[in-house]
């Protein structure tokens, strides 16, 4: 089975963070493969809390798409380009699975790319390249090749590529070919007269001294073998080395490691090629990728925690299968392809469903993640002032308080304390520190949440946030785009707002935010903003 992702939502809070974590240690514990995940950067909240507590940040992601990397591609062959073709001939027809080698170099860096089609085009080959073919061939790859044996070496070794078989009296024998005789002295003697390049003796070992002394008057080397003459005419083609009829890298479509499939499927439809090399960061083959990987292949999976809708989740999770989900927030627009699980409460935070689920199984909570666990549930219920607190969120949070040792008020207010002023982050930071987007009535509507020490603070960030929102409202098409600046101390939020359709904010707010645009004892986006703009929706304005 592979990894499963258990990830939060876009611009995590500390919720979101904290219960991946405690949800992937959970599936680890019943035995299955998953990390935790997180699809944005950890605000400071969140940081004092894996600090204190001794956890690593989740693995930040980016895209449900399946990379290369990520597959299970062939191992390759990768061979040296001074392989003879026979050699790789023999390498390919050996293993049904490989229809191709890669040439590479001692540190597996891609030279070319050899296909059998490419060893067996040489029945096709007219004369002219043949002859081209055989010239760049070495008395080595022949001996090697042919299975043969040096009569006499010869003192240099030089063809123009042309092979002649078996001669008579009346073949024209040209210089610098290669000619292949049987045990015939006088056709032996007037290829030698000619000045051939090599003469290979097809049968038998032996060769007189006369020819012998001719040989070594013209330096010309004498080999024997005892193949077949059928063999030697086809084998002669296959000793020069595979350089002479590889592709080069330079027009070999290669794959990155970080290739998504179906960018590798989009290019692959263009090539001749069976497979195609996979290369990492330092341009090294890490394997093979074939058609076949890309027709059949394990999606990512994702375990989704406090959320479940497809606005708020990974990139192209389309391209992913999300097999659960754990959240206490209203279900919005989540399609899967098949049945799933689902756990969903009323309650103040997704931690305090995921320290439940430990109970259900039976696994301990370690004193560290305890901490953690109350951490998080005392961020998302503001200490327990929230209108989404349950009675089981305290419930929780007090064995939880049991289990780490510490004292809730003290945690909570480090948690505050943690909290880097409003006037230190840019307003990109304050906007989507803790963001969520929703498709509400074709409608697409954005609500911020941020913690504000005080009123001051608000004050001294409202003006330079202003003109940010409209900015933003343009650029990204928001109907509805509100943020809203939570006091610390659970009294209540300010709220900016702005859209063409802001108008609706207003009516569905009408009588709970003041003049300057506090409402009092508003902390909740979940249970006490976004209902009303659905509900005033519906209704119509």
């Amino acid at each position: 089975m592979s990894k499963i992702y258990v990830i939060g939502h876009k611009n995590p809070d500390t919720d979101s963070i904290v219960s991946a974590i405690a949800y992937a240690l959970l599936k680890k514990a019943m035995g299955i493969d998953a990390i935790a995940g997180r699809l944005g950067g950890v605000n400071s909240e969140s940081e004092y809390l894996l600090k204190r507590f001794d956890f690593d940040e989740p693995l930040n992601l980016f895209s449900a798409k399946t990379i290369l990397k990520e597959l299970k591609l062939d191992m390759p062959y990768l061979v040296s380009k001074e392989l003879t073709i026979k050699e790789a001939l023999d390498l390919l027809l050996r293993d049904n699975e490989h229809r191709s080698v890669y040439v590479a170099d001692g540190d597996r860096h891609l030279e070319g790319i050899v296909a059998i089609d490419d060893l067996t085009a040489l029945w096709t080959f007219d004369d002219h390249k043949l002859k081209d073919l055989v010239k760049t061939a070495s008395l080595a790859n022949i001996i090697k090749t042919l299975q043969a044996e040096v009569i006499y070496e010869g003192e240099h070794f030089l063809t123009d590529g042309e092979v002649i078989f078996f001669p008579n009296f009346e073949t024209a024998i040209k210089k610098h070919s290669i000619v292949i005789v049987n045990n015939a002295p006088e056709i032996q003697r007037r290829a030698l007269d000619t000045k051939i390049a090599l003469m290979i003796i097809v049968g038998e070992k032996w060769v007189d001294d006369v020819t012998l002394k001719k040989a070594k008057d013209n330096k010309i080397p004498i080999i024997t073998t005892k193949l077949s003459p059928l063999a030697v005419s086809q084998l002669i083609y296959q000793t020069p080395t595979i350089k002479e009829i590889m592709t080069p890298s330079d027009k070999v479509m290669t794959f990155s490691t970080r290739n998504t499939v179906d960018e590798a499927q989009n290019r692959m439809t263009s090539s001749h090629f069976s497979s195609h090399p996979v290369i990492n960061h330092k341009g090294q083959i890490t394997g093979a990728l074939g058609r076949h990987h890309l027709l059949d292949y394990e999606k990512k999976q994702f375990i989704l925690v406090d959320h479940n809708e497809i606005s708020q989740s990974i990139n192209d999770i389309e391209y992913g299968e999300v097999i659960e989900v754990v959240d206490h927030h209203r279900f919005g627009g989540l399609e899967t392809s098949g049945p799933i699980n689902i756990t969903t409460m009323q309650v103040g935070a997704t931690c305090t469903i995921v320290a439940l689920k430990y109970k259900e199984n039976n696994i301990d909570i370690s004193p560290k993640l305890a901490g953690l666990l109350l951490g998080g549930i005392l961020a998302d219920t503001l200490n327990f002032k929230s209108p989404t607190t349950t009675d089981l969120d305290i419930a929780i949070a007090k064995d939880l308080e049991k289990i780490a040792g510490v004292d809730g008020e003290e945690l909570y207010e480090g948690l505050v304390a943690s909290g880097e002023s409003l006037l230190n982050k840019r307003n990109i930071e304050i906007v989507y520190n803790d963001f969520k987007e929703f498709d509400i009535s074709s409608l697409k509507v954005g609500i911020s949440q941020t913690t504000c020490k005080n009123a001051s603070e608000y004050a001294m960030v409202k003006g330079k946030m202003s003109a940010y929102l409209n900015e933003l409202c343009m650029m990204n098409k928001y109907d509805i785009l509100v943020v809203m600046f939570t006091m610390a101390s659970g009294s209540g939020s300010y709220f900016m707002y702005d859209g063409n359709k802001k108008d609706i904010f207003k009516k569905a707010m009408q009588g709970i935010i003041d003049d300057k645009d506090y409402a009092p004892e508003v902390v909740s986006r979940k249970k006490q903003v976004l209902p009303r703009i659905v509900e005033t929706l519906d209704k119509g304005i």
